[in-house]
């Protein structure tokens, strides 16, 4: 089976609803917030906390569903990978540094 180019978060759906499994069940069995869960099934790894902590989430739902959570974090790793761009950016105008603004200092003497 190909699941490479799957993201993550559409195989544990998928692997999810063949088991016919509801969301909250594993959200209680795993203490994941269902919300989260909902994120990562949606692939919105952003309304997230920090990757370390959605590893976490992945690997205990991929548990949850006798999947290898090995696999589902490499999955997820190689997701975001294809989301960077393959391609330096280029610009279009050179960037030049900003110009600082002359200053006059006057000395008034008395």
């Amino acid at each position: 089976m190909e699941t490479s180019m799957e993201s993550p978060g559409k195989f544990l759906k998928k692997e999810r609803e063949i088991r016919n499994i509801p969301l909250e069940e594993i959200s209680n069995f795993t203490k994941i917030k269902e919300d989260y869960l909902k994120a990562i099934e949606e692939d919105k790894y952003e309304l997230l906390p920090h990757s370390l902590y959605v590893k976490g989430y992945l690997k205990g739902y991929a548990k949850y569903l006798s999947l290898d959570p090995i696999h589902i974090i490499l999955q997820y790793e190689n997701y975001l990978k294809s989301l960077l761009p393959t391609d330096p950016i280029k610009l279009t105008q050179p960037v030049s540094p900003p110009k600082k603004s002359p200053r006059s200092w006057f000395i008034f003497s008395f």
